[in-house]
């Protein structure tokens, strides 16, 4: 057998709480171990320990430390330091690459979507991000991202050919799709967090998220005058004015009813999607959109944004809306606690469309063959 390759992937995101990137770093490589001989894995975090409880273990798979927290020296120090010690072929990366190459590279850019929005994001962000981004996507040796919409996006706005750039989409992880009570999971988060009959949010909070239109369509509904709360999951990433006027505007009991948590862990997560009575997904923009596939693999009634990439989620039905029209989004969260959105029938169909398109399996092997194919050429 020939030597296997050496790949360090980037898993700095498991050293923080919940985070979209996390899923899809857990659920790619996850994969690969299990469904590969020839390639032998580093998995780079500064909390080593959290990562041999998140991936499999095996005599190919190693967990490397970062010695610091810092992102910068991260890059510039910690980063080359494990591909020099530990003869790595090829490094993984979302988004930003060291300044230095000492190995083949790999970038997953999800999303350009400061340049399709700009009006959404800071100024400073849209420089610093478009700049980061632009150069590592022109420097890496495998540029993937996640759909074709931020395929298409990526080649336009950083003049790199289509055929550089490879779609491997997100999925979901099998144990989503795993039966599991909704009684013990309601039970699990009464204990937790004091809550019993809600909607939730999971994502940062920034203004393409659309927690503004959200704060308000909710106080249209008065759901929350019929004891429902507003469990909104995530930390804010970047300024976001508008969402402050938003919550600043409020009657006082829908404010009080509005409920904000952070750091949390994806065990928990998963169980506040399960006690759910209603999980929303109002983002105006997406390069993906993973939430809300997660909550459809739990059965969970969701109702989700048609913008961006998210048009292709047809299999919401009449659950799929325009993400500016915050007269249907209160429309549709009144009717979305509602019987008909709960029917088992249209959840497990709903179930079956996510488990058939989105497969991490498909996308560890799409991966896995273009990094064969690359070392074959070198």
């Amino acid at each position: 057998m020939s030597k296997p390759i050496r790949l360090l992937v980037d898993c700095h995101v498991f050293d923080g709480g919940y985070h979209g990137v996390r899923s899809v770093i857990k659920g790619l490589y996850s994969h690969m171990i299990q469904q590969t001989e020839d390639i032998e894995f580093f998995l780079a975090a500064h909390d080593t320990e959290n990562l041999k409880k998140e991936f499999p273990a095996g005599e190919r798979v190693h967990y490397v430390q970062y010695t610091s927290h810092s992102r910068y020296y991260r890059l510039a120090v910690d980063i080359p330091r494990l591909i020099t010690a530990n003869k790595i072929d090829y490094a993984h990366f979302q988004y930003v690459i060291p300044p230095f190459k000492k190995c083949r590279y790999i970038v997953t850019i999800h999303d350009i979507l400061f340049k399709e929005f700009p009006e959404m994001f800071p100024f400073s962000y849209r420089l610093s991000k478009g700049a980061l981004f632009g150069w590592s996507a022109r420097r890496a040796d495998i540029l993937t991202t996640v759909s074709d919409y931020s395929r298409e996006r990526i080649a336009r706005y950083f003049g790199i050919d289509h055929t550089a750039i490879h779609t491997i989409p997100n999925a979901i992880h099998n144990h989503y799709f795993n039966p599991r009570s909704r009684t013990e999971a309601r039970q699990a988060v009464k204990k937790a967090f004091g809550l019993e009959k809600y909607i939730l949010f999971v994502s940062r909070v920034e203004p393409r998220k659309n927690h503004h239109n959200l704060v308000r369509a909710f106080e249209a509904s008065s759901l929350w005058r019929q004891g429902y709360k507003l469990v909104l999951v995530g930390f804010a990433s970047v300024p976001y004015p508008e969402y402050d006027r938003a919550m600043a505007s409020l009657s006082s009991g829908c404010a009080q009813a509005i409920v904000h948590l952070e750091h949390i862990g994806e065990e928990e997560i998963i169980q506040l999607f399960k006690a759910a009575e209603l999980f929303v997904y109002p983002s105006m923009a997406e390069g993906y959109g993973l939430p809300p596939l997660e909550a459809a693999a739990l059965e969970v009634p969701t109702i989700c944004s048609s913008a961006t990439a998210m048009e292709e989620y047809g299999f919401f039905g009449e659950g799929h809306f325009d993400p500016g029209d915050e007269g249907m989004l209160t429309k549709l969260l009144v009717t979305g606690v509602g019987e008909s959105f709960k029917a088992q029938d249209r959840l497990a169909k709903i179930k079956q469309a996510v488990r058939e398109r989105y497969s991490w399996s498909k996308s560890a092997e799409a991966l896995h063959r273009l990094i064969v194919e690359d070392n074959a050429r070198r």
